[in-house]
């Protein structure tokens, strides 16, 4: 069995990963909003001023959008380790188990 170390750190990955995709949407909201606001002043600047915001906004997006997705493969692999290291260890208490039975018959 698997100490309670090692069980608080499993549940504390998969806490951690949660933590993370529930904020993903509140983030989208975030980008979509100045998006948004650059769209509503758009019509109030002209010429080289307003393309420079425009492709400012635009860029910022776009590396805010891949910021977003980097975060979630980052709860993925937090998600994936915590199922690897409790398969681990429900793979180690089944071999004591057997040894330790094994061991038991033969003394």
């Amino acid at each position: 069995m698997a100490d309670i170390t090692t069980q608080q750190r499993i549940g504390a990955q998969r806490d951690a990963a949660q933590k993370v995709l529930t904020k993903k949407s509140e983030f989208h909201n975030l980008i979509r909003q100045v998006q948004q606001s650059n769209a509503d002043l758009r019509s109030g600047y002209q010429g080289a001023g307003a393309a420079g915001l425009t492709n400012l906004v635009e860029n910022w997006a776009e590396d805010a959008n891949r910021l977003v997705s980097e975060f979630e493969a980052f709860a993925q692999r937090l998600v994936d380790t915590d199922t690897n290291t409790a398969a681990s260890q429900d793979e180690q208490v089944s071999t004591f188990s057997r040894n330790a039975r094994s061991i038991r018959t033969h003394i």
